[in-house]
């Protein structure tokens, strides 16, 4: 994708540091999207959806004080229309209908490689800006 200025924000929300690492890190390695925060549980996720505004949010469903359901139903009570994307180690038919039950636009397997996560990124942002070099 050619630099055009416009940035796709992403908020990661996840417990494993390792696995935040590894997500910072391929946000990073792409010149056309950045961090915009991080959570390490659900109730901090919300705050971080609220304050931060992200362009599209990676939501883990597993987490302690706050899991990413709850987190993700708060957030649509909160009126927020932020593309959430359910990340699971143990994605299925029934973990994936509870999560757009709960407010996910979309599911994705964990691990997720650089690929997978430009993917996501560019088909929960509409801005045209990203969607004219996503070829």
């Amino acid at each position: 994708m050619a630099d055009t200025g416009a940035r796709i924000t992403v908020a990661l929300v996840d417990d494993q540091p390792l696995f935040r690492a590894g997500i910072r890190m391929l946000i990073e390695s792409q010149g056309d999207m950045e961090l915009s925060g991080e959570a390490a549980d659900g109730e901090q996720a919300v705050s971080l959806a609220t304050e931060h505004r992200p362009d599209v949010m990676l939501m883990d469903l597993r987490m302690p004080v706050m899991d990413g359901f709850e987190a993700m139903r708060r957030i649509r009570q909160h009126g927020s229309d932020v593309p959430m994307i359910a990340i699971s180690a143990e994605m299925n038919a029934n973990i994936e209908r509870q999560a757009r039950s709960a407010g996910a636009s979309g599911v994705a397997a964990k691990p997720l490689d650089a690929e997978a996560l430009r993917t996501l990124a560019i088909q929960w942002t509409s801005r045209p800006a990203q969607q004219e070099g996503a070829a």
